[in-house]
């Protein structure tokens, strides 16, 4: 008998967050098939092995934060056209414009209140997915 490893279910969503509590909530509130990594270094093997269909990154991580994500990301061909949405709970101008000269595709607030977090990453998630992507 001839013993197979299991094929990994492809993963919609690769969410980057290092705050525990937010990343369990934000996985509630999603749909998709969801990856959780906690820094940067963990987003980068994150995306090489589990080739997401979306990345949400927020920009504030440990190790490398996600402005480096995103250059590394982007520094890669095969990850050039991977659409990576910053999630940011304060996004200053200067923030947003860097994320997006570095490649993001779009930066969204990250509200504090349920609801609208909830609101938010349904708009993220049907947009990326639902409408954007196809598999």
């Amino acid at each position: 008998m001839t013993h197979t490893a299991p094929v990994p279910s492809p993963t919609d969503l690769l969410l980057v967050e290092p705050d525990p509590a937010e990343a369990e909530l934000a996985v509630r509130l999603l749909r998709g098939r969801v990856a959780v990594a906690r820094d940067g270094e963990e987003a980068l093997r994150a995306v090489d092995a589990l080739e997401p269909r979306v990345v949400l990154l927020c920009p504030r991580l440990p190790r490398i934060d996600g402005f480096g994500v995103l250059e590394r990301l982007r520094g890669e061909p095969r990850h050039r056209m991977l659409p990576v949405v910053m999630l940011t709970s304060d996004p200053e101008p200067a923030a947003v414009a860097r994320a997006l000269a570095l490649g993001a595709n779009s930066v969204v607030r990250k509200p504090v209140r349920f609801e609208e977090l909830r609101a938010a990453l349904t708009e993220v998630e049907a947009y990326w997915l639902d409408r954007h992507v196809t598999a």
